[in-house]
């Protein structure tokens, strides 16, 4: 599954058990469904902003990943300003400050 392109999938009754996640576009991408465990496969995507993550809650930020931080800078967000990126991966200033702990 390295490297695929899963931007805007709706996920449903998907299970990424032991899947290699290497490089895979979930932005936007709602309802991934990993065992807990798994979870920090994540960390190995390319892009998350705007994902549903396993728990419901959005993706904060909290991997900081190359090809998200990159998105922001295109889109002219200053990616040293908190609450611009809190506004960028869509959650609260609360919510990023806590993923980027």
């Amino acid at each position: 599954m390295d490297n695929a392109n899963l931007r805007g999938a709706k996920l449903y009754n998907v299970w990424f058990k032991d899947a290699s996640l290497l490089g895979v576009d979930f932005s936007d991408a709602e309802n991934m469904v990993l065992a807990a465990p798994f979870e920090p496969s994540l960390s190995r995507a390319r892009r998350l902003r705007g994902a549903t993550l396993p728990d419901g809650r959005r993706y904060n930020g909290c991997y900081n990943l190359k090809e998200d931080i990159e998105a922001a800078r295109r889109m002219n967000i200053d990616t040293g300003n908190p609450k611009a990126m809190a506004d960028f991966y869509g959650v609260s200033l609360e919510k990023y400050l806590r993923g980027q702990e």
